[in-house]
Parts: structure tokens; C-alpha cells; sequence
């Protein structure tokens, strides 16, 4: 009896082993199931097309740099590269093949990461990865969540690799993983030519994991992988139709627009806000589990260094400019998150990764109060559905050899030009400050200033390269010019020190759809600081003095940040300064002031707030003179003393401009 007994415990036992390998198995299968389908929803079958606005007409203009075959870090300095289109998932026919190749490269990166991280640990991760690529937001318009994240997977997959075989966490370097490393190599090394502040968390999460390649004694690994990091940088360049020769001085010329960045763009919700509070301590419980749980034999703090990095750029990438980019640093924790917790025991890593998703779905729910509009729908959850409708719909595009894309391309552009139409001219043609969806929709041959967008030459040394652009021979024949400054910045210091140029090289023609028509002068005498009428010190809030004169008056403004204002600024952002000026009819004007651009100098007084103001300013007939301003802040960050020398601009009259303001304009 006791042996039937047995004997029937023992075939259920057996039939509960075979049942448990099943399910182990169908669970695998469903994991790398998951994984790749993350991995396509990210892929841009039906891509975004040009509509109007100030970020699509940066996303446009880099598209169309490629195309006219410009030179990034000469012709245009931005901080996007060649490859921009990866990120942004915008549509143009030179650019298209660029994106796809790009996207399929990281998103491979992504698929084969997060496999090396949780293959035989923690496979039931990937489960949840499709279920945050299927959200439009994360798949089609924050890329930065991806790119933060990756390089960071790419160390970790480093730390398996180099954890002895006895190691719980060790991933035995056999071809398929050696292929994985390589496919993640290279879809790393991408980032930064998609976005050159990317090379930043590149370049340091990649030399920790050759630091730790090196102290494991894999130094054949160690030689190899850099080596398939600037092939892959190297072929990608050219492959775009860049000149090798112009890759270093692109990064080069990335330094004035990451450095000056947090002091001009940074706007938006507090660091105090509570869920800046949130993702801080988020932040703090991954470092210290990352101290106290996942351990290196061979560099004790490889994993906690990495992680400081990732999280900290995060941040700063979400909290500088905090609107839609918080978005950006909870997506990217919760991929963080997400790859910690495959090393980790299970109830940490679910802890971790629920945490890091609650702070998504609030970085959402913030985002939906932000931009109540009608791209709500956006920001809902993730929906599976969804991306599976762009994908049948982005295959049917394509199917007939892209022509449906290339129609929906010239319908995109009809109806910005139907909403702005501006019109064809002969020559090289300019669009001052930003909106150049308008011009490309136009038709118009573009030549561009170095920072084509006026908001980004927010450092003295990229106002200077624009200002010379206009002096050389290849200065555009036409510009259209409009004044329309974002963050409600003064108007005068976007492009402060073209404006002598544009009120004298060029002559005002017509005003057209809000736009004003500068035609180039050679001929024209430049207008040029010809007198200094005082310099003055003081501490900061003071009321200074304006020089009264019927002429322009050129001020040259020195604020900068204290030591420690410095230290904050290049961690995160500073409060916010303003200038507030009284006018010679006693009203009085705010805007925000970014003090690096007022170091070169800008045309202080007559007071230019609009559009019509700066043709009257062309036409000599501008009253808006500037009696007296200050500079305010509320943080001690900023120095208390700030010195202002102020010059005498003459600038000539133009007829055609007073002929425009006493008599109808042409529309």
C-alpha cells in the first residue's frame, strides 16, 4: 500500500515538474516575445510630418540641413546632429532612411539590453516593456528616455559579463551575447549623433565599463569595443553625407550649447515641486540599493557610479526646462528602474520598478495640466491598440515605394503654407526668429545662420557667429523677420547683435503675413556703436540712468552667478532674472532677461516689443525711448553688482520702411 502510495506521489510530482518547466518555458517565450514588440513600437513605420510651431521647425530645419547637405558643427550648430531624425521621428524624403536605419539600430539595442540584463533572472521584466513603448509619447516624441537610460544597460550588461562564473549575476561571454554586447555597442555609440549632449552620459558610462573589462583582465573586450564605438560613430558621420574631417569640431561646437543651456532655457515647475521632490528621493533609494545590493568584485563602485551619472542627467534634462521634459526624467528613471531590478532579489525589483512607474504616471498626470490642448489624448496611458495601427497603416505607406509618405509630406506642407503663406523669392532666403516651417513650406532656398533658431544663440560666442554670418558674402539675399521671443524673454537680445546689421545691410521692403521683407543691401553703410555715452556700476535692482539721445542706445549688461551660483547653475538652473524698464511716456515693461546674452551688448533704447515696433525702429520713428531700467532676481546666486556701459547706435533711417508705415502694407 505504501508503495502505490509512493508511486502516485511520485507521477504527480512528475507531472508537476513537467507543468512547471511549461509554464517556465511559455513565460520565457512570452518575455522575448514582449521585448521585441517593445522594440518595434518605437520603430517610425508612419512617421510625423512638418506642422507649424517652434519645435516642429527645429525638427524640420535639421531634416533639411542634411538634405541641402550642410555641415553640422559649421554650417549649423545645434544641439542635434545629422542622425536627428531618430529622435524626432519627423518625415523627410532625404532624411527617411536615416531615421528608420537609426531607430531599428536602437531599438535592437533596447531588445537585446534588456535580454542580456534578465535572461536566466528576471524575464518576467520584459513583460512590461511594450507596455511603455506603446505610449505615442514614448515611442514617437521622447527618445531622451531611451537615450539616458541605454548607456547605463550597456554597463550593467558590463557587469555580467565581468562577474565571475561563480558570481549569481554572471553572464558567460559566448557568441550570441558577444553579438548582443555588439549590437548594443553600436546603438549606443549612435546617441551622440543624434544628439551631441548625449556624448556626455556616453562617453562616462562606456569608459566605467572599460574600466571594469580592464580590472577583469578581458582586455581583448576592453580593445574591441571602443574600437566598434568610433567605426560605428565614424560610419554613421559619413554615411549621412558629413565630411569626416568635421566630426571632431562637431562635438567642439556643442560646448556653447550645452554650457549655456540651464542659465537660458530653464523654465517650467520649481525643484521644489513635489514631484521634483519624488523623483529626488526616487533617485536616493536607487543609489543606496544599488550600494547595498548589487556588488562588483572587481570595482565596488562601477554600478552606484554609473547610476549617479544617469540619474543625475536625468534630472537635469527633466527639471531645467520642466515641462514636457519631465516627462523625459521619469520615463528615463522607470527604464533605469526597470534594469536594476533584473539583478536584484524579486521583491526589491518590483519594489523599484512600481516606484519608478508611479512617478511616470505622475510626471503625466503633471503634463496633462501643462498642455491642456488638443494633444491630450497624448498623455493618456499606455494602449496597446494603438501602436498596432501604426504599424498596418505605416506598412501600407509604404508598401508603394514611400509615395503615400511623400504625399502626406506635400499635403503637411500645403497647409502650413495655407495657414502663413510667405512668398518664393529669388536668391537665398533667412526667417528670423524661429518659425521656419513657414519658409520651407514656402518653397524658399534657405540659408541659414550658424543657430538658425534665434531662442539658441543664447551665449555671446554664438550671437557672434551669427551676427558675422550676415557680413560674409554668403549672407542670404532676403530674410523674413518677425519678432516673437519665447519665455517671454526681452526681444532685443534674441540675435541682439544682427540687429545693426538687419536695421542697415538690409533694407525693409514689404510686410507680409506679420513677417516684415529685408532685401540685402551691399552697398549700405553698417550702423556701429560710435560713441560710448557712460559705463556705470552698481548693485543689482538699482535703477540706472538710460543717456538720452534722439538715436538708438546700445547697452552692454555684466551680471554673472556667484561661485556657488555656478556650482547650481551647472547642476541645475537658477532663478530667473528680470528687467523691468520705464519708458520716457512713463510706461512701464518686464521680461525675463538671460544676462549671457546681454554681454555682447543689445539695442536697450527705443524699445522694441514687437514686430511693428522694430520697423519703426527702421524707419526712425520709434518714441518707445528708454528712460531709466533694472535688473531683478530673487536668488543671492546671482552676483549683487553688475556693471552696464552704454554706446550710441546711430542707425539710418530707411524710407521704404516709413513708406510701409503711412501707407497700406503689402499682404
Amino acid at each position: 500500500m505504501l508503495d502505490s502510495l509512493d508511486s502516485r506521489v511520485s507521477v504527480a510530482g512528475k507531472r508537476s515538474g513537467r507543468l512547471q518547466s511549461y509554464l517556465s518555458h511559455v513565460l520565457l517565450v512570452l518575455s522575448i516575445g514582449a521585448a521585441i514588440l517593445a522594440g518595434v513600437f518605437i520603430i517610425p513605420l508612419e512617421p510625423l510630418m512638418p506642422e507649424p510651431g517652434l519645435d516642429p521647425a527645429w525638427m524640420q530645419a535639421v531634416n533639411e540641413a542634411v538634405a541641402r547637405h550642410l555641415v553640422f558643427g559649421r554650417d549649423v550648430i545645434f544641439t542635434y546632429g545629422p542622425f536627428a531624425s531618430v529622435y524626432t521621428c519627423l518625415y523627410h524624403p532625404a532624411t527617411d532612411m536615416l531615421m528608420l536605419g537609426g531607430r531599428v539600430l536602437v531599438a535592437s539595442g533596447l531588445v537585446v539590453g534588456y535580454l542580456m540584463l534578465c535572461w536566466r533572472r528576471r524575464v518576467y521584466l520584459l513583460l512590461v516593456l511594450p507596455l511603455f513603448t506603446a505610449n505615442v509619447w514614448i515611442a514617437y516624441l521622447s527618445f531622451d528616455c531611451i537615450a539616458l537610460a541605454l548607456p547605463f544597460v550597456f554597463l550593467l550588461v558590463i557587469y555580467r559579463v565581468t562577474a565571475p562564473a561563480s558570481h549569481e549575476a554572471s553572464l558567460r561571454l559566448n557568441l550570441p551575447v558577444a553579438a548582443g554586447v555588439a549590437v548594443l555597442t553600436c546603438a549606443v555609440s549612435l546617441e551622440p549623433l543624434i544628439k551631441g549632449s548625449f556624448l556626455l552620459i556616453v562617453a562616462m558610462e562606456f569608459a566605467l565599463a572599460i574600466i571594469a573589462l580592464i580590472l577583469s583582465r578581458k582586455f581583448v573586450l576592453a580593445a574591441v569595443l571602443p574600437a566598434l564605438a568610433l567605426l560605428t560613430m565614424f560610419l554613421a558621420w559619413i554615411s549621412a553625407g558629413q565630411p569626416a574631417s568635421a566630426l571632431f569640431h562637431f562635438f567642439v561646437a556643442q560646448m556653447p550649447v550645452i554650457s549655456g543651456y540651464s542659465e537660458a532655457m530653464g523654465y517650467g515647475i520649481p525643484g521644489s515641486s513635489p514631484l521634483a521632490k519624488v523623483t529626488v528621493v526616487v533617485a536616493v533609494v536607487l543609489v543606496a540599493i544599488a550600494f547595498k545590493k548589487i556588488k562588483s568584485t572587481s570595482f565596488p563602485w562601477l554600478i552606484p557610479s554609473g547610476l549617479c551619472l544617469s540619474l543625475f542627467l536625468s534630472f537635469k534634462v527633466g527639471f531645467v526646462r520642466a515641462d514636457y521634459h519631465i516627462v523625459m526624467a521619469a520615463g528615463a528613471y522607470f527604464l533605469i528602474a526597470l534594469a536594476m531590478a533584473s539583478l536584484l532579489d524579486q521583491r526589491t525589483g518590483i519594489a523599484i520598478t512600481v516606484a519608478a512607474y508611479v512617478v511616470w504616471l505622475g510626471a503625466f498626470g503633471i503634463l496633462a495640466g501643462i498642455r491642456q490642448d488638443a494633444e491630450r489624448e497624448t498623455f493618456a496611458l499606455p494602449d496597446l491598440e494603438r501602436p498596432f495601427f501604426r504599424l498596418v497603416r505605416g506598412f501600407e505607406l509604404r508598401r508603394n515605394h514611400a509615395s503615400g509618405l511623400h504625399q502626406l509630406f506635400a499635403e503637411a506642407n500645403a497647409r502650413i503654407f495655407a495657414i502663413t503663406p510667405l512668398q518664393r523669392l529669388d536668391g537665398s532666403v533667412d526667417l528670423y526668429p524661429a518659425e521656419l516651417s513657414v519658409l520651407f513650406a514656402a518653397g524658399d532656398d534657405w540659408d541659414p545662420r550658424p543657430v538658425f533658431q534665434s531662442y539658441s544663440a543664447y551665449t555671446s560666442g554664438l550671437d557672434s557667429l551669427n551676427s558675422a554670418h550676415l557680413l560674409t558674402e554668403s549672407a542670404p539675399n532676403h530674410i523674413f523677420f518677425s519678432i516673437d521671443p519665447i519665455d517671454d524673454r526681452l526681444p532685443a537680445l534674441d540675435d541682439a547683435g544682427s540687429w545693426p546689421i538687419l536695421l542697415s545691410k538690409y533694407q525693409i521692403v514689404a510686410l507680409k503675413n506679420e513677417y516684415l521683407q529685408l532685401d540685402r543691401a551691399p552697398a549700405a553703410l553698417l550702423a556701429q556703436k560710435s560713441k560710448l555715452l557712460g559705463g556705470v556700476t552698481v548693485q543689482t535692482g538699482d535703477w540706472i540712468d538710460v543717456p538720452s539721445t534722439a538715436d538708438g542706445v546700445w547697452a552692454s549688461v555684466n551680471l554673472r552667478p556667484t561661485l556657488a551660483g555656478k556650482v547650481v547653475l551647472a547642476a541645475y538652473r537658477l532663478h530667473i532674472v528680470t528687467i523691468e524698464m520705464v519708458l520716457i511716456d512713463g510706461r512701464t515693461v518686464t521680461h525675463r532677461f538671460i544676462p549671457e546674452m546681454g554681454e555682447n551688448g543689445f539695442l536697450l533704447s527705443p524699445y522694441v516689443g514687437s514686430t511693428d515696433d522694430f520697423l519703426r525702429t527702421a524707419a526712425g520713428m520709434n518714441s518707445n525711448q528708454v528712460r531709466k531700467f533694472r535688473l531683478m532676481s530673487d536668488s543671492r546666486l546671482w552676483s549683487q553688482e553688475m556693471s552696464v556701459s552704454f554706446w550710441l547706435l546711430k542707425i539710418p533711417p530707411e524710407p521704404t520702411a516709413r513708406d510701409l508705415i503711412t501707407s497700406p502694407p503689402q499682404q
